[in-house]
C-alpha cells in the first residue's frame, strides 16, 4: 500500500463545524460547536464573538488568562465534559518563537484545537551494513494509543523548557540516556499534521508541529525506558519498518509521519519505489488550520 494514507489521515482537519475562538485579536484554535457553547456558561473568562469566542479583554496577561481558563478547565473536566487534565502545560502561541499568549493544560489541545510542538529522536544504528531503527512499543496501560509503535524519543514541548532542555529530559525519561548522548541529536527538521480527534463527545483537532532529530547510537547502547510508558525497544531493520509501514497500522499516527521522513532522507523511500513519492513530501508539512 502507498505510503500516502498515513498523510491523508492526518490532513482531515479542515474546520467543519468547529468555532474559532481568539486572545487578544488573534485565532489561536478551532473549538468544537457544543464545547463553544457550554464555554459561555462562563462569561467572566469566554465571551462570544461572532460565529466564535474570545477570551475577556480584561485579562490582559498571559498570567492572568492561564489561571481563568484552567479554573474552567477544571470544573468541565471534573464533571467529564472535557478530558482529564494532565498537569503539564503547554504554550499557546500562533508561531513558535513568539510569545505565548497563555498557557493551557496539554490534555486541552484538541479540545481547544490550539497548534502544540513536540520532539522526537530517531535513534539509529547500522547492523552489518544496514540501516536500523530503535522502535518502542507503548506500554499496554498507557493513557492514549496504549501498545501502538513508537519513536525510540518522542513528546510533548511544555512550556518553561527550550527545546534542547525537552530533548534532554525526554531522553533520559524515555530511553535512559545520558545528557552527553542526548546533547549529539541533530536537528533534521520538523513534521507537521492537521487532523480531527474524537473523545468525550467533541469533535476536535490535532494541529501539531514535531521537531525531528536523528541520533546514531553507539555500539553496546541501548534504550532503556525509566518512566513507565514504553513496554520493549527493538532495534528494526529500516526496510522492515518500512514494511509495517506499508502493511500495518502498528505505528502511533504521527509516529509513522516522522518514520516516513527519516526513511525519505536516508533513501530507504525513493520516487522510483512509491507511486505518490510528492504527494507524501508536500503532506508532511501542512498548513495549520485557517
Amino acid at each position: 500500500m502507498s505510503l500516502f494514507r498515513h498523510v491523508r489521515e492526518t490532513q482531515g482537519g479542515a474546520p467543519g463545524d468547529r468555532r474559532p475562538w481568539r486572545v487578544a485579536g488573534r485565532r489561536v484554535g478551532w473549538i468544537d460547536a457544543g464545547l463553544a457553547a457550554r464555554l459561555q456558561d462562563f462569561p467572566e473568562v469566554f465571551v462570544a464573538e461572532g460565529a466564535g469566542l474570545s477570551l475577556r479583554e480584561s485579562l490582559t496577561t498571559a498570567q492572568a488568562r492561564s489561571g481563568a481558563v484552567a479554573e474552567v478547565a477544571q470544573v468541565l473536566s471534573d464533571a467529564g465534559e472535557l478530558p482529564p487534565l494532565r498537569r503539564e502545560r503547554y504554550p499557546v502561541l500562533r508561531s513558535w518563537g513568539e510569545t505565548p499568549l497563555l498557557e493551557m493544560d496539554r490534555a486541552l489541545a484538541p479540545a481547544f484545537g490550539f497548534r502544540d510542538f513536540g520532539v522526537h529522536v530517531n535513534g539509529y544504528r547500522w547492523v552489518d551494513g544496514a540501516l536500523h531503527l530503535w522502535i518502542a512499543r507503548r506500554a499496554a496501560d498507557k493513557a492514549t494509543m496504549p501498545g501502538k509503535l513508537d519513536q525510540m524519543v518522542g513528546g510533548g514541548q511544555p512550556a518553561g523548557l527550550s527545546i534542547s532542555e525537552n530533548l534532554v529530559k525526554e531522553c533520559a525519561e524515555e530511553a535512559g540516556l545520558p545528557e552527553s548522548l542526548a546533547r549529539r541529536a541533530r536537528p533534521v527538521g520538523t513534521v507537521s499534521f492537521l487532523g480531527a480527534w474524537s473523545g468525550y463527545k467533541l469533535d476536535g483537532l490535532h494541529d501539531g508541529v514535531i521537531f525531528c532529530f536523528d541520533l546514531e547510537m553507539p555500539e553496546g547502547v541501548e534504550p532503556r525506558n525509566t518512566d513507565g510508558e514504553v513496554e520493549s525497544f527493538a532495534l528494526v531493520p529500516a526496510v522492515e519498518v518500512l514494511r509495517l509501514l506499508r502493511e500495518s497500522e502498528e505505528f502511533v499516527y504521527d509516529v509513522a509521519l516522522v518514520n516516513i521522513d527519516f526513511l525519505i532522507r536516508h533513501g530507504v523511500v525513493t520516487p522510483q519505489r512509491e507511486p505518490d513519492y510528492l504527494e507524501v513530501l508536500s503532506g508532511l508539512r501542512v498548513p495549520e488550520a485557517p
